[in-house]
């Protein structure tokens, strides 16, 4: 059993066609000051979800945070719906004379929609989409 207040809410925000047999379903999730966001992939022949993928999400802690955001676009140019997610990684520690130390790291990803899921691409031009995709940090 969950503490009380332990989450804030979870909420279905959208349904879409992927394709013929599978639909998408936007997922949120607010726990504290945790916020998530899923694409949950439901096979209509098998009548079950098989598969969650990461759209968006904020966490962390003193030490650091991760902060990802994702666009649902047709990047290829098929008609199917892809995925670009942006991810910003944000690291706090201490040098040698007990100074802090922020390291930023920024990466994108490229997910296209193939044969009923989504396949993971190596992104063609990374920083390129990093600077067409921004997603703002308030670091």
């Amino acid at each position: 059993m969950a503490e009380p207040g332990a989450v804030d809410r979870i909420r279905g925000l959208k349904r879409f066609a992927l394709s013929a047999d599978v639909e998408g379903c936007l997922v949120y999730i607010r726990q504290f000051w945790f916020k998530h966001c899923s694409l949950l992939l439901y096979d209509k022949r098998k009548r079950a979800f098989t598969g969650r993928i990461t759209l968006a999400e904020w966490y962390g802690g003193e030490g650091g945070q991760i902060l990802t955001g994702s666009w649902l676009l047709d990047y290829d140019g098929d008609g199917d719906r892809d995925i670009i997610r942006r991810v910003i990684q944000r690291a706090i520690s201490m040098n040698d004379n007990h100074e802090a130390q922020e390291a930023i790291d920024e990466s994108a990803e490229v997910l296209l929609w193939r044969d009923g899921r989504f396949e993971a691409l190596p992104a063609p031009n990374e920083a390129e989409l990093v600077r067409r995709f921004p997603i703002r940090s308030y670091w």
